[in-house]
């Protein structure tokens, strides 16, 4: 059985949000205002900003969906928001609001062929309103959102397990890597008091040093980012080749910059982010060569003497979110890294400490990764179901009868487990 499509504007009304004037937006008021879909939560938004004369609302029960990448990205109003131009409010008309949901799930990939743009995708009310959306009788559409919420409920707790599992295994990563950096795993030596309130004892024979003397900060570049490598270009690291990169060196990245500006070419460099969220994923990684930063990036490149493996790891136990200032946008620069105290070991341990953490995070990597091949078995699986519903692919009246979803998702835990 499958079900007739329609366009989404016939069952739905489209609301392009508007930016209001910057006067009109502080940080309290009546009414919360987003602006895109870095507010996005899991499934509504985490307001930070107010505006109680927002030009374009949403109401509560309405679909928020992002029109500048990431397209299409969804998240449900559960009290009234002002809206600006990175989103659009879907409110249903002639359609129920969960299957509603679920459709526009189903058809939002499809949007990406529509983004237009040289700096970011983006796509307009209009592209919304005319994507095609399945439109089975009112009855099964409260049927199938009855079903998928309880289907994709089980999926997204068993996918917030493993988030967590992951969250666990970092901090277990940490702690391990905290004693290597600060010397506490040879108990035969003798350790004094550091004088660093993250770090409070390091050997004996260990001095400590100033963040500017260990490395000189390297801020981003700027230029025209082109989509796939040509002859004249060099590699444009991005937050989220960072992220894929985590704690190893990065030795190419997805995009590349026609060199203009600031290029990082002095040795080895521990690349972060510098301002927004991502600092607080306290994610770091090495660059050495010709390499350019996106404006969220910022780089420490290693003076002699100073192993870069070394002091990533000790960046990352100091924690960028604690170095950071978080009082407005969250925001790191030269002032929090060249005045700090890190410890310092002779040139050699240092060597010596950056091969044994190599061979210490292997595991944790393979492990971290099959937990990520399973999350991401799980998001497909969650995609696939939604899409087989909201089309009539499967009678959701007898799934449950099959025991079709147990059978799925038991074969993902135990390909994770092999």
């Amino acid at each position: 059985m499958s079900f007739a499509s329609t366009r989404l504007k016939r069952v739905a009304r489209v609301v392009a949000g508007q930016a209001p004037s910057s006067d009109a937006v502080s940080d309290n008021g009546a009414m919360p205002f987003i602006q895109g879909c870095a507010e996005f939560g899991a499934s509504n938004p985490q307001a930070d900003k107010f505006c109680d004369h927002a030009p374009k609302r949403a109401d509560k029960g309405d679909w928020l969906i992002s029109v500048r990448a990431p397209v299409g990205r969804l998240n449900i109003a559960d009290q009234r928001y002002g809206i600006g131009r990175g989103l659009a409010a879907v409110k249903p008309e002639r359609i129920n609001g969960r299957f509603l949901g679920y459709a526009i799930t189903h058809a939002a990939p499809k949007l990406s062929g529509v983004a237009t743009g040289s700096t970011y995708e983006a796509v307009s009310g209009s592209d919304i309103g005319n994507m095609l959306v399945p439109l089975p009788d009112l009855d099964t559409q409260k049927a199938i959102a009855d079903f998928l919420d309880k289907e994709t409920a089980r999926i997204d707790q068993l996918i917030e397990k493993k988030q967590r599992l992951v969250e666990l295994l970092g901090e277990r990563e940490l702690n391990q890597v905290s004693l290597l950096v600060s010397g506490r795993v040879d108990h035969a030596v003798q350790l004094v008091p550091s004088g660093l309130s993250w770090l409070p004892e390091i050997p004996v024979h260990w001095s400590r040093e100033k963040g500017m003397r260990i490395g000189a900060i390297i801020g981003s570049s700027q230029g025209a980012e082109v989509e796939a490598e040509v002859p004249g270009t060099i590699p444009y690291l991005k937050v989220s080749d960072l992220l894929d990169f985590d704690g190893r060196k990065v030795e190419r990245t997805n995009s590349s910059l026609v060199p203009s500006g600031e290029v990082v070419s002095r040795g080895p460099t521990i690349v972060f982010p510098k301002r927004g969220a991502a600092i607080f994923t306290n994610k770091a990684s090495l660059i050495e060569g010709r390499f350019a930063l996106d404006p969220n990036l910022m780089g420490w490149s290693m003076r002699p003497g100073f192993a870069a493996e070394y002091y990533l790891a000790v960046l990352k136990c100091r924690r960028l979110d604690d170095l950071a200032d978080v009082s407005t946008v969250p925001q790191i620069n030269n002032k929090h890294i060249y005045p700090q105290w890190f410890p310092k070991p002779p040139l050699n341990e240092q060597h010596s400490i950056a091969r044994r953490l190599q061979s210490l995070q292997g595991p944790f990597a393979s492990i971290r990764s099959r937990i990520f091949i399973s999350i991401d078995r799980l998001k497909e699986y969650r995609s696939a179901l939604i899409t087989a519903a909201v089309t009539g692919q499967i009678d959701v009246t007898r799934w449950g009868q099959t025991g079709e979803g147990d059978k799925r998702l038991d074969q993902i835990q135990e390909e994770m487990a092999g």
